[in-house]
């Protein structure tokens, strides 16, 4: 059943005001008509609501997108740090449950899995580009427990992390596809797992 009621806040901004504003006029001009009946006005009044409502709606998404990316950069920042939903949410001064709600629309992703996706992305890196042992690619992917960062790192890709270093670090120098001009960083969101999946050795083929 659809609902008779047309959210709008007690103060927003216009982004658009020209439509609205004929409409209000429209407005004015049928209630002092005597010509015209009173369902008139309350027909064009509902469509002003309506066109408000339509405006507040398009504005709010908008502003949450441009909120997230606030937010998304943040924490790309802040990486390092031992990342809370409570500690992101205090810095923009959300309420918790708010953030985590609209982040997960906006993304597809909660907080905390988007946290751990730019980690596993700069493990990713670390084991491609470096000889780094693994300890210490944990450490420098922001990881607090290496024997957590492998446990996460074989169910993330079904690999652990030596095997994905072995089977993709020369696939990865080798490819085609890498650009050399483009600077990786810890903030270069790439999933090197994907980009190589389809060129993992066969290791049962026989030679």
């Amino acid at each position: 059943m659809a609902s008779s009621l047309i959210p709008l806040p007690p103060l927003f901004s216009l982004p658009g005001i020209k439509k609205s504003y004929v409409l209000a006029n429209q407005i004015l001009d049928v209630a002092i008509n005597k010509h015209y009946p009173h369902i008139a006005v309350d027909y064009l009044l509902t469509s002003l609501l309506i066109e408000l409502s339509h405006e507040f709606i398009k504005s709010s998404i908008s502003t949450n997108s441009n909120q997230m990316e606030n937010v998304k950069g943040w924490i790309r920042s802040n990486l390092s740090g031992k990342l809370t939903v409570s500690q992101i949410a205090n810095h923009f001064e959300f309420n918790p449950n708010y953030l985590e709600r609209i982040f997960k629309q906006e993304t597809g992703q909660t907080l905390i899995q988007f946290v751990n996706s730019l980690k596993m992305t700069r493990a990713q890196e670390l084991l491609l580009k470096t000889n780094l042992p693994i300890k210490r690619v944990a450490s420098e992917a922001y990881f607090n427990d290496d024997k957590h960062f492998m446990k996460q790192f074989k169910k993330e890709f079904q690999l652990t992390p030596s095997e994905f270093r072995r089977s993709y670090t020369q696939k990865f120098q080798d490819s085609s596809n890498f650009d050399p001009q483009v600077l990786l960083s810890r903030d270069t969101d790439i999933n090197y797992y994907q980009r190589f999946k389809k060129e993992q050795p066969n290791h049962n083929k026989k030679k």
